[in-house]
């Protein structure tokens, strides 16, 4: 069963028995998130509709199919640009990703250059671990879907 989930007609937020590093969210709320940071690391990836950035001093679009990439402790805000948005999002521990760049032999986790990524099979891997995680799942099986995923991002 899920420790946390709450749940409004536009978007769901909750975490996964067994696995404390990850909190996983959709939304589909024409919304806007004001400047904050999050303590761990956050990958959205865009399913529908089109999506502003505000990543430290860059603005970047971000359109469907795109996956986000968010360093910890960065200012970002984001905003929908159109109607009918879909975004499924993952906020993992600096534990798990610092843990996992470790495991890949990685001296530090930076910023990506370019956070805003297109790529297929990326965006695929988000989708399938949100519906694992939305139904009767195998810990086992979204851990290492979340360990392959991220460490596709790291490598990059």
């Amino acid at each position: 069963m899920n420790e946390m989930w709450q749940m409004k007609s536009d978007w769901k937020s909750w975490k996964v028995d067994g696995l404390p590093n990850f909190e996983f969210l959709w939304d589909r709320s024409n919304y806007f998130y004001t400047h904050h940071v999050h303590e761990g690391f956050n990958i959205d990836f865009i399913q529908s509709g089109i999506f502003e950035y505000r990543i430290g001093v860059r603005t970047l679009i971000a359109h469907p199919g795109s996956t986000v990439w968010i360093d910890r402790h960065e200012v970002h805000e984001a905003r929908c640009l159109t109607q009918k948005p879909m975004v499924r999002s993952l906020l993992l521990s600096e534990h798990f990703v610092i843990s996992l760049a470790m495991k890949l032999k990685m001296k530090k986790v930076g910023r990506l250059i370019h956070p805003v990524i297109k790529d297929e099979s990326l965006s695929e891997q988000i989708e399938c671990i949100h519906r694992i995680a939305e139904a009767p799942f195998n810990k086992r099986e979204i851990d290492r879907l979340l360990a392959n995923t991220v460490s596709c991002l790291l490598l990059r």
